[in-house]
């Protein structure tokens, strides 16, 4: 599960993190990440090279454009982030596992074009993981970038409020939600998430003291 870490720069600022695909993957782990995962590079089988697929790539390279041969990293990111929920890891295990679900993931970002269908979703899940790193900011503007991608991308509105709701700014958490409704109307997430802010009590006021300080 631990892997010899190389600095990776992606534009944001985090530990020194890997680039490597993980080892020793199962076939519990290649059956809940994406389809198309594994057909992409270092899962593949067969003979091929970047930019010229097999008979088995060929659908998922002519459905997602040049952005095809870079996945296997957010595919790597998605199977770290899988095992960072495993029972009994330590707290620096599974930061080390987001941490480098992150740069898995912005490898991805950095190399796709820019009207890459999948960026909506990988910025969503780059949220998540930092919503895991404890870096509600980093979350926040990373489901800002997927809506910005994709209005209609309702899991980042769901993203947003959570995270909002978790620092207190509940007002903004119920106005992403009615963002989201805004775009997807009847969306049954966001409508059940809407509900249960309308019905819940008002959280304590929190002193300014301990507000999370945007970086």
């Amino acid at each position: 599960m631990w892997r010899t870490t190389l600095n990776f720069a992606c534009g944001l600022i985090f530990p020194a993190a890997v680039l490597a695909a993980p080892e020793n993957i199962t076939p519990g782990e290649m059956a809940v990440i994406p389809a198309y995962c594994p057909h992409t590079q270092t899962f593949a089988q067969g003979t091929y090279s970047v930019g010229i697929p097999t008979a088995a790539q060929k659908p998922w390279a002519d459905l997602l454009g040049s952005g095809f041969w870079h996945l296997h990293h957010y595919c790597w990111a998605l199977i770290d982030s899988y095992r960072a929920k495993t029972a009994g890891l330590s707290a620096d295990q599974r930061k080390h596992l987001y941490t480098i679900a992150v740069a898995d993931s912005y490898y991805v970002i950095k190399n796709s074009p820019p009207d890459f269908i999948l960026l909506p979703e990988i910025y969503f899940r780059v949220g998540q993981f930092y919503v895991e790193l404890n870096e509600p900011w980093h979350a926040i503007d990373h489901f800002q970038k997927s809506r910005e991608l994709k209005p209609d991308y309702w899991p980042a509105y769901q993203g947003l409020s959570q995270v909002n709701e978790r620092l207190g700014r509940r007002a903004v958490a119920v106005e992403a939600l009615k963002a989201g409704l805004a775009q997807v109307p009847e969306q049954p997430d966001l409508l059940s998430a809407l509900r249960k802010l309308s019905e819940a009590p008002p959280p304590p006021k929190r002193s300014r003291a301990v507000q999370a300080p945007r970086p």
